[in-house]
């Protein structure tokens, strides 16, 4: 079995003329990139099959009309197409939540189904869910080719580089005949196959974006684990084992960073609206030294968590953990507290857990994260309470707080109260039912053991 990634491989020695003309090809694939998700960029294309699209886009739109060979155009088309199709699946993912968290059993089937085409335009709720999740999609991206054999691009290994030759500007005078652009970029020794893109990156630099295949390492275990994704550490296990341990240190020293260095820009921009000098603004508020030291520590982040998390893959067959997805009101803790929460990575630790999860043949299953750090996992009730790092027992005892919501997010992956969905209202009020089923029965002299679920949750 195999899984794919993808390789950046950046540019080798190449002519100034050839990369002209690609910076001219990438912008007139630009314009038709922009007409595209102007057209489809809201709902017209909603429900509706890529080659549908497609023929609508080209009745008005042809290669001629931006100067392009008919493969160039039609490969791009169908990527930006699929872009499209792909944020309306990530839009109706968002407006099932809703489905789930706020209609019963019986309505759901039917409110999904109509989510598949159109139908939904009829449904008031619906729609205005997915209006408000969906916005107006546009783009100004004018720096990508897309390539493939199919399209005329011939790709060619020569040692440890890759020579791309493509069809670019139209020849004057030549009716369906094109200049050739030949790039060359260092991939090493790996056979490019399949779609490539060549982008040309902030830096002036053009690289080549392609997939490469790779054997999956299958886990066969049987082993389970649930893992609670924090601040200070990626993840803390129920096994006890943390992983990632010290990307709070690194998210909150570039933070802090950041805030100074942010601070005496907005100083020096003043001045420079006051003075009009232009060193200041030529020597002293760019962010291309910035953006790179910034691009360091998420490099140092990204390393940091994908490797122990597949650690924890090497071990077990089974991850649960918690979903974290949604946005989550509260109290505000604060100017600091906000600031370096908004640099946290949870977005990366999910990533990372999936992909990996893919990669070794392993499960993932995502559960309701409602009270998992409030409920004690040895008796399944709210009556501990949490303080910072510690979770205190009714009964006094004291455990580790990470430990004891690893524990509880492991259990909540067989609970059949709670589901994934369950709004955090519901949450509260099992959880609440089941504390006083617990009390009384304390108060009546029956024994509960931890594990009996019976007694716990009647």
């Amino acid at each position: 079995m195999t899984y794919t990634v993808t390789r950046i491989a950046p540019e080798a020695l190449n002519t100034v003329e050839d990369l002209q003309k690609a910076r001219e090809l990438a912008l007139r694939l630009g314009a038709l990139r922009k007409d595209l998700w102007n057209r489809f960029g809201g709902i017209q294309a909603w429900g509706e099959k890529p080659n549908e699209v497609l023929k609508l886009f080209k009745i008005d739109n042809p290669p001629s009309k931006y100067l392009l060979d008919y493969k160039s155009w039609d490969k791009t088309v169908q990527q930006v197409i699929d872009d499209i199709l792909m944020t309306h699946a990530a839009v109706r993912e968002k407006v099932i939540r809703k489905i789930y968290s706020r209609y019963g059993k019986d309505e759901r089937k039917e409110l999904c189904k109509q989510l598949n085409s159109k139908a939904y335009l009829a449904h008031p709720v619906l729609h205005r869910w997915v209006r408000k999740a969906m916005g107006r999609g546009h783009t100004k991206v004018d720096t990508h080719i897309v390539l493939c054999h199919k399209n005329g691009a011939i790709i060619n290994r020569k040692g440890r580089v890759t020579e791309v030759v493509f069809n670019g500007l139209p020849i004057d005078g030549k009716n369906n005949r094109y200049e050739k652009i030949t790039l060359r970029f260092k991939t090493g020794k790996v056979s490019v196959a399949g779609y490539a893109t060549l982008i040309l990156h902030d830096d002036g630099v053009w690289r080549m974006h392609y997939p490469l295949k790779q054997e999956k390492t299958v886990n066969d275990s049987e082993l389970k684990v649930g893992v609670d994704k924090g601040f200070t550490e990626a993840l803390y296990g129920s096994d006890g084992v943390i992983y990632g341990a010290g990307i709070g240190k690194l998210i909150t020293a570039q933070s802090d960073k950041l805030k100074k260095k942010m601070q005496a820009r907005n100083k020096l921009h003043a001045l420079y609206k006051q003075t009009g000098n232009e060193n200041i603004r030529k020597n002293n508020l760019g962010r291309i030294k910035m953006d790179k030291q910034t691009a360091k520590v998420q490099a140092q982040l990204k390393s940091v968590i994908r490797c122990d998390v597949k650690a924890i893959f090497s071990k077990f067959g089974t991850v649960v953990c918690e979903d974290l997805s949604g946005r989550f009101g509260g109290k505000s803790k604060g100017k600091n507290a906000n600031r370096k929460l908004s640099a946290w990575c949870k977005g990366e630790i999910h990533q990372a857990l999936t992909e990996i999860a893919d990669r070794t043949g392993a499960s993932l299953k995502v559960v309701n994260p409602a009270y998992t750090s409030q409920v004690d996992h040895l008796t399944g009730t709210l009556l501990g309470e949490r303080k910072g790092d510690r979770f205190i027992r009714y009964t006094g005892d004291v455990i580790q707080a990470d430990y004891n919501a690893a524990m509880n997010i492991l259990e909540r992956d067989n609970d059949k109260e709670i589901t994934r969905f369950t709004p955090y209202q519901t949450v509260k009020k099992i959880l609440l039912k089941r504390t006083a089923c617990f009390v009384e029965k304390q108060s009546l002299g029956v024994e509960c053991h931890p594990k009996q679920t019976d007694i716990l949750y009647a």
